[in-house]
């Protein structure tokens, strides 16, 4: 396990297996590093533009995951909070808890919780044009849906931040997919759904 109490950044290093890399500030993840099904676990965490790799990314404000990376199956985006989103913001984008940036691609699943959440007019969870989510996106808030998710999407509802408005329940050039998911894939673990292999172990 490697911790520390401010914020750490992973450049040029090698990470395969059972590790935890643990921060109380935020965790910075270069397209220089090579991380291979390794747990994150930060306030905050950043896939910078390029990274191609599996991790496990837990945090209890917000994920950024920037351009063009490619998080390879199994790997998940969880964000736990117990507050209501983000209170004061200045910008919409401020309020965003996680964040695909275009021609991104997540394998696995996608996570926003709220403790005691109350429904909202913010967006919690936004996924870019040119994206694409092979699993599961869960939000128990508002999704912001401009990409492809080939698998499911449960969410208390749908914003599109468009030409000058925000619009609720509308999707604007975003898909999905049911159909095109592996039948392979094991995921969250909803409404009885079968248990399946997610990978064996090294």
């Amino acid at each position: 396990m490697l911790y520390n109490t401010g914020d750490i950044r992973l450049d040029g290093i090698t990470a395969i297996g059972n590790i935890i890399i643990k921060s109380e500030g935020k965790i910075t993840i270069p397209a220089t590093c090579s991380l291979t099904d390794v747990v994150l676990i930060a306030e905050e965490i950043e896939f910078e533009t390029g990274f191609k790799g599996s991790a496990q990314a837990f945090s209890t404000k917000k994920i950024l995951v920037g351009e063009r990376v490619e998080l390879t199956y199994p790997s998940a985006l969880v964000v736990m909070t117990k507050e209501e989103g983000t209170p004061i913001a200045n910008t919409i984008e401020q309020a965003i808890n996680i964040e695909v940036k275009p021609s991104s691609i997540v394998n696995g699943v996608i996570v926003y919780a709220e403790e005691n959440g109350k429904n909202n007019f913010n967006t919690q969870v936004k996924l870019w044009e040119n994206t694409l989510v092979r699993g599961e996106v869960y939000c128990n808030q508002n999704i912001e849906l401009m990409g492809i998710v080939e698998g499911s999407i449960f969410a208390r509802g749908f914003m599109a931040n468009q030409f000058g408005s925000m619009y609720q329940n509308h999707i604007y050039n975003g898909k999905v997919s049911e159909k095109a998911l592996p039948t392979e894939y094991a995921g969250l673990l909803l409404d009885g759904k079968k248990k399946g292999v997610v990978k064996w172990l090294y």
